[in-house]
């Protein structure tokens, strides 16, 4: 009952932003440009929201769009940042950046938080009642570097560097016993390789084509990590146009750790909710990840647009443990609002439900 009471409380906060988005697209239109011979746009909002542990916050967004000599592809940088009555603050740079007329393309995540956040433990069995409130503070630092080898090839290499730290936490907690790597703050440093095969029709909204990435790093104190383990990833994605606008997106996603990585680098690759809509980000998190997912995208009038989602996964300890029956199911519906029409930039407000649990995501871009 409560989850549905949440999942009702998402909608509610979906048509009020629906309406607030209406009446600004009615007053002002994104504004294009030429510069470099490259067309650019630039799109700007604001961010507000409440919580118990942060008060007020407030904070805006800013996304910067450049087309290059390939329409196919897109540059980009995003950025998005707020600050909270509580002294507590989040800075997030996410570039895609397709450099020498396509033939490089640099990308990453790049941030520092001082946030609160939980800890509801390790596995696919977590609950709600073991949450352990706690603030952290994380810097990640995370470039990728890729060559272009032929139209839709691309190898590249990747380096990742994130400092966490749990500043406060419930005394009685696993966190402040130091149960929990990580616990007691730490480095984690690794480098690695990865290809790409990228053959959709656009990189920002695709309505067609396949998007396939593999990865894998080597964190060690060669790297000057203190945490010793190896990482690899698998991102599949296919993109059909049904009819007229209508997209079906599928994505099947794979992240595998061996080793002893910290709980907050298991919170960013092993988390059900980084991948499933439906769940809070860090109730399921464990080494190793795999999760499905299927998205309907269909226009509506003006800039806006509906879809509906639907998917299953899980996390393990070890790949062995992934079993049939303990696979999580997600679904929802989102809306969408063109901040930038003419590269389908968009603002994406979904509202899912899982098992026991639900979410409500705001953010920029589309989820896959």
């Amino acid at each position: 009952m409560k989850n549905i009471r949440r999942f009702i409380n998402g909608t509610i906060a979906i048509l009020f932003i629906l309406h607030t988005f209406q009446a600004e697209a009615a007053r002002n239109e994104t504004k294009t440009a030429t510069i470099l011979n490259n067309d650019w746009s630039f799109a700007a909002f604001p961010l507000m929201f409440y919580s118990d542990e942060t008060r007020i916050a407030l904070g805006g967004g800013t996304q910067v769009m450049i087309g290059g000599e390939d329409e196919r592809f897109s540059s980009s940088m995003g950025l998005m940042g707020f600050y909270t009555q509580n002294r507590q603050y989040t800075f997030i740079l996410a570039p895609e950046l397709y450099l020498r007329d396509g033939a490089y393309k640099l990308a990453g995540n790049y941030g520092y938080s001082y946030f609160p956040d939980s800890f509801y433990g390790i596995g696919n069995t977590s609950i709600k009642e073991d949450e352990e409130k706690y603030t952290g503070r994380l810097c990640k630092v995370n470039p990728i570097l890729q060559r272009k080898i032929s139209s839709n090839l691309f190898v590249g290499i990747q380096y990742d560097y994130a400092y966490g730290k749990v500043v406060k936490c419930e005394n009685d907690g696993q966190l402040a016993i130091g149960m929990v790597p990580g616990s007691d703050g730490g480095h984690a440093s690794g480098a690695g390789v990865n290809l790409t095969w990228d053959s959709r029709d656009n990189n920002v909204y695709p309505f067609s084509g396949s998007y396939h990435q593999i990865s894998a790093s080597s964190y060690g104190p060669v790297f000057g990590s203190d945490y010793s383990f190896n990482s690899y990833s698998i991102d599949f994605r296919h993109y059909r146009q049904v009819f007229g606008s209508h997209v079906i997106a599928f994505q099947g996603v794979s992240c595998i750790n061996i080793g002893k990585p910290s709980f907050q680098h298991m919170n960013e690759a092993g988390s059900l909710g980084k991948y499933l809509r439906g769940y809070t980000r860090t109730l399921h998190v464990d080494k190793n990840v795999l999760a499905f997912q299927a998205e309907y995208r269909m226009p509506l009038p003006g800039r806006f647009g509906l879809v509906a989602f639907a998917g299953f996964g899980q996390v393990a300890e070890k790949v062995s443990n992934i079993a049939i029956d303990e696979f999580k199911p997600s679904a929802g519906i989102g809306i969408r609002f063109a901040l930038i029409p003419k590269q389908k930039v968009n603002i994406r407000i979904d509202a899912g439900m899982g098992k026991d649990d639900s979410s409500l995501d705001i953010s920029l871009m589309e989820m896959f």
